[in-house]
């Protein structure tokens, strides 16, 4: 699924316009009607009155066009307008006028809060992706009142308060069950914070021409179901092991002994034909409890690894190898001289702390996954600061590195040095423990042994590992090893 900024929508707005006679009123009805659709089918629609607060610009003009279609379906509505009347132009004036003298009823926001209390749906369309930064004035008391109300909340576009590209949010954002995205997905919707107030998100058309959609550059993504589906390579009925990947683990030493087989026991639920793990003694004997269909072999010598590394069609480096002596020349030696691709994870990823330019050297395009902490060790950016804008760093840090990197989180960025990239944004509570990224640097593992180029190696890997997690829900005893079951039913 295409995901387009503020500035891709516009842009098509304009070329339907300018290029295909398209008056904007026409634009405003078709979406107003989508989103009509989406009210009509939720279960409060039959249950009381809906109050839609509209602002002055277009997001308000969406609204009292939405109000129009509920009063011609027989339903009581109510619009509250959040801003001086005079503000208003064109075709939002046009639909305000409309609703005036259709008799429905428009209330200022001094006298809305009874009204709001008693609704059984409440929709913003105050400001939609018409405004960002701190919310003042009549959208903060908006904001303020709708997020007082009992009701249900649908937010046409983007929830008052949030920057629909980024994800950041004002203190005072509305908080929606739903938003109905116009056009179509903006990025911010499926990024942290904004994506935990934005509740579940549909879409509804505006009526463009599908060929301005396609002239927007296909540069970032987010997969559904189906697109996940179609990218897990099939398995032919005459098909054997050899068909499926052969891949090598170099990881586990003797206080974490868990990591290397959970990576390895990952691998297989993921479709991996065979897996080779390099690691101490002590985690080769949890790897043959756990998957004793792995071949396990002693970390002994560099040499000896990339003998095994290179007889596989990927590799991972990592988990669980602590941070002792050696491990920044093993990680080094490893990708200087592997043939195959790599996924370099956890301590691989500390190894190289300060120094990300040296995963250039690697023969093919290496994925890489931190999480916050990792990523500020490894390219020296405060956590804190990454997670404000996970999509803007995600893609500096794979220009600078030369790595397609998935940047850990509730939503998960996937992206590579050119640009493209994907958000992931399946929040997955049961993943919130150890031994979760060994499962998720597996399932990459495993679908770039299989053939899958690297980006979407790893966005998919990030789908498949997020709805194991979904899957598993909510429950604070859900293991590993359930998860990892999990992804194989997936």
């Amino acid at each position: 699924m295409k995901l387009l900024t503020v500035a891709d929508v516009r842009a098509i707005d304009r070329a339907a316009s300018e290029e295909f006679g398209m008056a904007g009123i026409v634009l405003m009805e078709n979406a107003a009607r989508g989103v009509f659709g989406v009210l009509r089918a939720r279960p409060e629609y039959g249950r009381g009155y809906t109050v839609v607060f509209c602002g002055t610009g277009g997001n308000g003009g969406d609204g009292f066009a939405l109000a129009r279609h509920i009063a011609n379906d027989g339903r009581g509505v109510e619009c509250v307008l959040a801003g001086d009347a005079a503000r208003l132009r064109g075709d939002a004036l046009a639909n305000y006028e409309i609703c005036l003298s259709m008799g429905i009823r428009i209330s200022d926001l001094s006298e809305c809060a009874g009204i709001a209390n008693g609704a059984a749906l409440i929709v913003d369309a105050v400001l939609g992706t018409g405004a960002l930064g701190e919310l003042s004035g009549a959208a903060l008391a908006a904001a303020r009142i709708m997020n007082s109300s009992v009701a249900a909340i649908v937010a046409v576009d983007c929830p008052t308060g949030g920057d629909p590209d980024t994800g950041r949010v004002s203190p005072d954002c509305v908080r929606a069950e739903e938003t109905v995205a116009l056009c179509a997905v903006k990025p911010g919707l499926m990024l942290f914070p904004l994506a935990g107030y934005a509740g579940r998100v549909s879409v509804a058309g505006i009526g463009a021409p599908k060929a301005l959609f396609d002239r927007i550059p296909d540069d970032l993504s987010a997969l559904t179901d189906a697109e996940a589906r179609a990218l897990i390579p099939p398995r032919a009925p005459d098909s054997h092991k050899g068909d499926f990947g052969k891949a090598a683990i170099v990881a586990g030493l003797a206080d974490m002994p868990g990591a290397a087989a959970f990576a390895a026991l990952s691998a297989y639920r993921a479709g991996c034909g065979l897996v080779r793990v390099v690691s101490s003694q002590e985690s080769a004997t949890v790897v043959r409890t756990l998957a004793p269909q792995a071949i396990t072999s002693a970390l002994e010598s560099t040499a000896r690894t990339l003998e095994i590394i290179n007889e596989s069609t990927a590799a991972l480096i990592g988990p669980g190898l602590g941070r002792g002596d050696g491990v920044s020349a093993l990680v080094d030696d490893v990708i200087e001289n592997a043939r195959v691709p790599l996924v370099v994870d956890a301590d691989g990823l500390n190894a190289l702390s300060g120094q990300a330019w040296r995963l250039k050297s690697a023969a093919s395009m290496p994925v890489i996954t931190p999480h916050p902490k990792e990523a500020e060790r490894l390219f020296g950016v405060p956590a804190t600061d990454l997670m404000s804008d996970p999509l803007g760093y995600a893609r500096r840090f794979a220009e600078e590195s030369g790595a397609v990197t998935l940047l850990k989180g509730a939503s998960t960025v996937v992206a590579a040095p050119d640009g493209q990239a994907y958000i992931n944004c399946r929040p997955a509570p049961a993943l919130a423990k150890a031994g979760s990224g060994d499962i998720l640097a597996g399932v990459i593992l495993a679908y770039l042994a299989r053939g899958l180029e690297p980006l979407t190696a790893a966005a998919l890997a990030a789908y498949v590992h997020s709805a194991a997690g979904v899957a598993a829900g909510d429950r604070p005893g859900a293991d590993a090893i359930e998860i990892i079951n999990l992804i194989g039913v997936i």
